[in-house]
């Protein structure tokens, strides 16, 4: 449940006094390495504040001989964006962002956050290789969802839509 003092500042600019227990999920997905995006759905409720968080998997690059580079690259990311209704927003890491209303007056409703990262292809065959999209609300409620890329062809091609 959300709790709100009277005194509270505007949604998303202080989060400190609320408590959101409510459910949220994150879908998993297949992605298709020559795509230039992985896109998840958060699914949560209406006004519902949300952090945002990647992690890796086995999604690493790797030189030619197997061994993983260490320069902090992976086949993902590093940026996090977010559909705001009109146009894909840059996230700032370790904000609360809000999964918007679908704009039919009706509070409460259950409601989609599109949130995506790029995906980096290469040239090595490494078969499937994933990493995860988490998000937590200000309750500590969090939902994860795994994305696969597929390096053999399979999985979707997410487009660039602005």
């Amino acid at each position: 449940m959300l709790f709100r003092s009277s005194t509270d500042p505007v949604p998303g600019t202080n989060t400190t006094d609320l408590d959101d227990d409510r459910a949220l999920t994150v879908n998993s997905i297949r992605v298709n390495e020559g795509s230039p995006y992985a896109v998840f759905t958060v699914t949560g409720v209406e006004g519902q504040q949300v952090k945002l968080a990647l992690a890796n998997g086995t999604a690493t690059i790797e030189n030619g001989n197997g061994t993983v580079l260490t320069d902090g690259t992976e086949d993902y990311g590093p940026a996090l964006e977010y559909w705001n209704g009109t146009a894909w927003t840059a996230y700032t890491a370790g904000s609360f962002i809000t999964i918007p209303n679908d704009g039919d007056g009706t509070a409460g409703e259950t409601a989609k956050l599109l949130v995506r990262t790029a995906v980096n292809p290469d040239a090595l065959d490494e078969g499937d290789h994933t990493f995860t999209l988490t998000a937590t609300n200000t309750g500590g409620t969090s939902g994860t969802g795994t994305a696969t890329i597929d390096d053999h062809g399979g999985g979707v091609k997410y487009p660039d839509v602005a």
